[in-house]
């Protein structure tokens, strides 16, 4: 053995179970030697990886003999052990010495077992045995395992392969709960896996393939995922009890599962190539979810019998029998699946419901009633799609998608469900019902080209088919809201088909719209007539608000059509039993074979019959009038068109088979055609088929109500308008509609206003859309429409200007064009302006400057308009850097930033310093001599500056000075300090004064501006010494008369006059005139020369001249006797000098005088600041 226990005669000699090779006392080869046998060693038995007994842990140590008597032979304890004989496996099974042992079959137990092992457990622990994937093969006509467990744990086999070829079935369970995992048994002749008594059968991931039965439970529950069973010959799964089935698949089976008393639950699951019956129910009934059945050979799908099934999401294709048989059962079919099969869809059920569920190509051709569906006692379909899913077959058999055969007090509903090429050889394509007793409702529901083909008298109804001929059935149909389109009969009735023979039959059929359907008449001699609804013997017609176009009856000789919509059949053994009708709101239209409206029952041929008023085109009798035909009623190109139905779709949603309820617009009445609207009074059903509110005292007749608005061109008229096909959406006559123009919609709905397609009145301009033709309310915008009439009104034409734009420097976009606009109406200013580079956009400035936005509007004045782009630059920024210049403590101010032209303010040091260094200022150059900057500082800033931080060393201090500034009258400027020499500064910001503009900075209070002393230039001049600047005005206001002063020379060289000066202003002296054998001796303002003028400090308020004064050369001034150019006054003597003061001036003197001092004195402190320095 691979793992032993310590050699006792017992364990030697004697064995239990499978009876295995003679062991050896010698270890396995590659086994370790036993350890002795102490209370710290293994327990005689134990396997060498074998974890200590939880008991033995959790209890205090005893004597290893008592340990050893309670072992029994052959047991491997411990959780996780590994047996590689059979009798160790059964001593490990039956007495599992802890719950949820794990055993593990050694690989050298593969291959053919000697027998079956056979276990038998009375202990409660659970026990696994684990294969590792091993293969065994079935003892000679037995099982690999049988299993009696009447304990309450659970034994689960895993992970083995079982080949039962020789054996009779493979795993037997009796009692207890069982497991099987990963578990693939072939070639049982038997049964599988028979569970006999067994409370609880887990089967995951099994797989058996060949057996006479897969899996069999005769009590308990059953539970299977993810499994197979393949090629069983008998039934592939049988549960006696409750069983859930998840993916799992049944392939090549007599009989997939059959349910027993407890609920068969399947999912996910699919069952394919059955021979006999894909699912059984038991009593307990099937909830079937996502499965498939695909391939019955012949027999069914789902046998229901008397119980309860739900099946969903699931399909049921190629039956060659019948999918689902209800018997007397309760059946609930949702979002299903039945296709390409041979026999009946659904079959019977007591109660049945079945929605959303396609059912496509299920042909009945294996003979009996039904196709798609035979219907039980009480059958409900709703959302659901028949598409090919009836049966030619004939031979007396009812063949429809959905039919019903004989009882009474039965129900069939029939609603949003769509029908189509659904072709039988008898009494109703769609639906067929014989000797049906009970009530059949069919709403909401398309039918199109479905029909009858067979070449008889029973060849009836084409969608619809009743017929009764016992004599205690009474069968009422209701037929509501429905479409019929294209649906044929051989004989009569293309759509509808109702016979009572010897009891009655009650059709009421209302709000549906039939167009397009044929009845062709097997037999032209035959004179009957009904080529949509024939209505034979015992029958009783109500047929309300239903519309009845492009329909054509039989054309046989006698009667050419008549009854072409409805129609009556009676026979010779039945004379005294004919059908009658009432009819009311109905349009019968356009329907016909040969000949016209001269035909007195072209539409209806019940003489029966009993018109309630309402009706368009009802005849039974008399012709209708020349004037009612299909185009007047229902416009040009009638035909169903899907028309805002409420209702949606029909049929199996997602399955490519629905369709829209369709209905053939009605035109508007214009007084000459429209006959059918607002004809029929009173509404007999508050909403039309499309489930809108009808009208409550001028209804439509039909199955559909529309609202319109009419406009009327009130002495205008249309022209030139486009061909029209009716869409029920517009309408008008043709290409001159003078008398109106309509916008139609549904009850309720709204229609925008006509803005295009516009009549016109000779001269005159239209003027909008108003209630009433003269005066009332102009309408404009999204009105809703109650089918009334809005009016033209017209205005004389208006004088139109122009608007023109001017882009005013625009370079990119699109500068609108020009508009031209009538005199007093509202004008919108273009919504896309152009752009400008580097300015945005302000508006359109008009000639009165007013200023639009773009979209904005005004009333067009009586002249043309010019709008001019208005723009603003957008702000060019700039700004101010410090650089601490070598500073190395605190922080350096941060860069400031401003807008061009702004006002900038010069920051301090802060926490700026330097050691041994005190801060003095800013420079634009790091060693000082650019321009200088102090705190607080301002100017106006127009460009980038970078400014370093100037410092004073402590050990040898320097000279700075001051600049002030004279404001002249103005408002204060602050002086700028710590200017280190021969520095620059920024100019400050100018100061202002009422009436006055600055005109700059000068050097004296004259403000005189000389080639010598020229005015001061910030960019040019250095800061070398303390000084003050004056501020120049000039006056706020321009005269309207400037000053001419006019310079005599008496009998010097000519001067040139000065013109245009500027009321106060002071001018610069001219160039002196010369003159022969004198000297020039100024300007004074009379020819005397007494009054001196001083150009720096006199102002020209008026126009005068000014005469030269001369004196002869060699003479002082004053000494001359020639009093008429000398005058008296002399130069030398003249003081401070005021406007007419005949004397020299002192003050320039003594300003020199002081400025040389001051010279001399800076010249001396500098040279000893440098002194300092070295």
């Amino acid at each position: 053995m691979g793992v032993q226990s310590a050699p006792t005669q017992e364990n030697t000699e004697e064995s239990t179970g499978l009876q295995t090779a003679e062991s050896s006392e010698e270890p396995a080869a590659g086994a370790e030697p036993e350890p002795s046998a102490t209370a710290d060693n293994q327990q005689p038995g134990a396997s060498a990886n074998a974890q200590p007994s939880p008991s033995a842990a959790a209890e205090e140590a005893e004597p290893v003999e008592e340990e050893m008597l309670l072992a029994p032979f052959g047991l491997i304890t411990g959780a996780d052990v590994t047996v590689n004989t059979w009798e160790d496996l059964k001593d490990s099974v039956e007495q599992a010495d802890v719950d949820g042992k794990v055993i593990h079959l050694d690989p050298s137990l593969a291959g053919a077992m000697p027998a079956t092992a056979d276990f038998t457990i009375a202990h409660n622990n659970s026990v696994i045995i684990d294969g590792g994937g091993i293969s065994l093969n079935a003892p000679s006509g037995g099982a690999h395992f049988r299993i009696t467990n009447s304990g309450t744990g659970t034994v689960t086999l895993q992970n083995i392969k079982l080949d039962a070829t020789g054996g009779s079935g493979s795993v037997v369970l009796s009692g207890g709960s069982a497991k099987l995992d990963n578990i693939s048994i072939d070639q049982a002749t038997g049964t599988a896996i028979d569970a006999i008594g067994t409370n609880a059968v887990t089967l995951t991931d099994v797989n058996v393939e060949g057996a006479a039965t897969g899996v069999k439970t005769s009590a308990g529950t059953l539970a299977i995922t993810g499994s197979s069973f393949k090629t069983i010959t008998g039934t592939a799964i049988s549960a006696a009890g409750a069983a859930t089935l998840m993916d799992v698949t049944v392939e090549g089976a007599k009989t997939g599962v059959t349910g027993g008393t407890g609920l068969l639950t399947i999912d996910a699951s699919e069952f394919k190539t059955i021979a006999t019956t894909g699912i059984t129910l038991g009593s307990g009934g099937a909830d079937i979810t996502d499965t498939t059945i695909d391939g019955v050979t012949n027999g069914t799908g789902i046998s229901v019998g008397n119980n309860t099934l739900t099946l969903t999401g699931s399909t049921i294709t190629n039956i060659a029998g019948v999918g689902v048989d209800g018997s007397g059962g309760n059946l609930t079919i949702d979002d299903c699946t039945f296709s390409e099969s041979n026999g009946i869809g659904v079959s019977g059920g007591a109660n049945a419901t079945i929605k959303n569920t396609l059912f496509e190509n299920v042909r009945n051709q294996r003979g009996g009633h039904g196709s798609a569906i035979y219907a039980g006692t009480n059958l409900t379909v709703e959302d659901s799609s028949f598409v090919n899913s009836a049966s030619t077959l004939d031979s007396g058999y009812i063949q429809g998608a959905i039919v019903g055969y004989g009882g009474s007090g039965k129900t069939l509903n029939v609603t949003r469900s769509y029908f189509k090429d659904n072709k039988a050889s008898r009494y109703g394509g769609a639906i067929g019902l014989y000797q049906y007793g009970g009530t059949v409702n069919v709403s909401y529901s398309y039918f199109e080209a479905n029909g009858v083909s067979g070449k008889n008298a029973n060849s009836d109804g084409g969608a619809i088919g009743v017929y009764n001929n016992s004599s205690s059935v009474m069968c009422t149909v209701n037929v509501d809201n429905n479409t019929f389109i294209g649906n044929t009969a051989q004989d009569d009735g293309s759509a509808l088909f109702f016979e009572g023979r010897n009891d009655m039959v009650v059709a009421n059929v209302t709000q549906n719209t039939f167009y397009g359907n044929k009845a062709s008449k097997y037999l032209l001699a035959a004179a009957d007539s009904g080529g949509v609804v024939q209505l034979s013997l015992d029958v009783i017609g109500h047929f309300k608000n239903n519309t009845f176009i492009g329909n054509t009856a039989p054309n046989y000789a006698s009667l050419h059509g008549a009854g072409a919509a409805v129609g009556q059949h009676v026979d010779s053994a039945n004379a005294a039993v004919r059908p009658s009708a009432t009819f009311q709101n109905n349009i019968f239209v356009g329907n016909g074979g040969n000949g016209g409206n001269n035909y007195a029952s072209r539409n209806v041929d019940i003489p029966d019959g009993t018109d309630l008023g309402g009706n368009i085109g009802y005849d039974n009798g008399t012709p209708v009038p020349a004037d009612v035909t299909a185009e007047s009623v229902f416009g040009t190109s009638p035909q169903p068109r899907a028309n805002n139905t409420q209702y949606g779709a029909v049929g199996k949603e997602g399955s490519g088979h629905t369709g829209t309820l369709m209905t053939v617009v009605i035109q508007p009445n214009d007084g000459v055609a429209g006959q059918a609207d607002n004809s029929a009074g009173t509404p007999v059903y508050s909403k039309d088929a499309r489930g809108f509110t009808r009208d409550g005292s001028s209804s439509d007749a039909g199955a559909m109500e529309i609202k319109f608005v009419k406009f009327d061109a009130n002495g205008g008229a249309w022209s030139g308008l486009s061909s029209l096909t009716y869409d029920g959406t517009k309408y008008y006559a043709d290409d001159t509609a003078s008398t109106g123009y309509f916008l139609v919609t549904d009850p309720g709905g709204s229609v925008s206003v006509l803005t295009s397609d516009l009549p016109a009145n000779g001269a005159l301009v239209f003027d909008g859309w108003y209630t009433q033709a003269t005066g009332g309310t102009e309408v404009t915008g999204s009105v809703t429409a109650t089918d009334q009439t809005l009016y033209a009104h017209w205005k004389t034409a208006a004088t139109e200007y122009t608007v023109t734009y001017d882009g005013n420097g625009a370079d990119a976009g699109t500068v609108p064009g020009t508009d031209t606009v009538a005199e007093n109406t509202s004008y919108q200013v273009n919504t896309t302006p152009p752009t400008r580079a580097a300015h945005t956009f302000d508006g359109w400035k008009a000639d009165d400057g007013t200023v639009y936005q773009a979209g904005a509007t005004f009333t067009m004045p009586s002249g043309n308009v010019t709008l001019t782009a208005q723009w603003t630059p957008v702000p060019v920024q700039y700004t101010v850097e410090y650089d601490g210049n070598g500073s190395d403590g605190g922080i350096v101010p941060a860069t400031d930033t401003y807008n061009s032209g702004a006002t900038a303010t010069i920051s301090g040091s802060g926490t700026m310093s330097l050691t041994n260094h005190t801060f003095i200022g800013w420079d634009t150059n790091p060693v000082g001599g650019g321009t200088a900057y102090t705190e607080g500082q301002t100017f106006p800033i127009t460009g980038n500056l970078k400014l370093y931080a100037q410092w004073q060393d402590n050990t040898a201090p320097i000279s700075l000075y001051t600049l002030t500034f004279d404001s002249q009258g103005g408002t204060h400027v602050d002086p700028i300090t710590n200017i280190a020499a021969g520095s620059k500064v920024s100019a400050p910001v100018p100061p202002t004064r009422d009436n006055h503009v600055f005109d700059g900075w000068h050097n004296t209070p004259d403000c005189t501006c000389t080639t010598d002393d020229p005015c001061w230039d910030f960019g040019r001049d250095t800061i070398n010494d303390h000084k003050t600047l004056y501020a120049r005005w000039q006056p706020a206001s321009q005269p309207a008369n400037y000053y001419t002063v006019t310079f005599d020379s008496q009998g010097g060289t000519g001067v040139d006059p000065i013109t245009n000066i500027v009321p106060g202003s002071r001018l610069a002296a001219p160039q002196p005139p010369t003159r022969d054998g004198y000297v020039f001796y100024g300007w004074y303002q009379e020819p005397e020369c007494v009054r001196y003028w001083f150009f720096d400090h006199y102002d020209v308020n008026e126009s005068l001249t000014l005469y030269a004064r001369w004196e002869p050369v060699g003479t002082t001034p004053g000494d001359s006797t020639d009093n008429t150019t000398s005058g008296t006054g002399t130069a030398a003597n003249a003081s401070t000098p005021k406007t007419g003061d005949d004397t020299l001036p002192l003050i320039p003197l003594i300003v020199a005088a002081a400025a040389a001092a001051g010279a001399i004195i800076l010249v001396a402190v500098k040279k000893k600041s440098r002194q300092r320095q070295q």
